[in-house]
């Protein structure tokens, strides 16, 4: 049982850094397109063609995207109440009074109630990631389209 709470522990942790890793690079995205869309918007507002309609609406799906992105990978980084294995003089209490038989058997049962926590939580955590991960993919879509297209406009101009 030991082994297996510290392997969903490690489970835990390392979507935890995936998570981080998300965070960075959205925050890195959402910072650059900002700057993007201020000279877009100065170039293509109020916009004349039909090419440049299409531009504000794929500059807006855009950013939508990242901050539904960002989201989720905020949700997936929150803080949550994690079980964690007592450590204190009533376990040792435990062990001294009861024989090793039962002493161990309420010490597996301690470590299956916080597996079967952990892995609540890792589920939320793995949904908020995946979200966020569609997040993504859906802004890098909109953001190739956004660009395929203001290259064409400032090729057609």
């Amino acid at each position: 049982m030991k082994d297996q709470h510290t392997e969903e522990r490690d489970r835990f942790t390392r979507l935890e850094d995936k998570s981080i890793k998300y965070l960075g690079a959205v925050t890195i995205a959402v910072s650059a397109y900002t700057f993007l869309i201020r000279w877009v918007a100065e170039q293509t507002l109020p916009p004349q063609t039909g090419i440049e309609r299409l531009l504000v609406i794929f500059m807006v799906t855009t950013f939508l995207a990242l901050i539904v992105a960002w989201s989720f990978v905020f949700r997936s980084i929150k803080l949550q109440n994690v079980a964690r294995m007592p450590y204190d003089d009533a376990v040792l209490e435990m062990f001294k009074n009861n024989n090793a038989a039962s002493a161990y058997v309420a010490l597996a049962e301690r470590y299956g109630e916080a597996i079967s926590v952990r892995q609540k939580e890792y589920c939320k955590k793995l949904a908020y990631v995946e979200k966020a991960y569609t997040g993504i993919f859906l802004a890098g879509l909109s953001f190739s389209i956004f660009i395929f297209l203001l290259v064409v406009n400032e090729w057609i101009n």
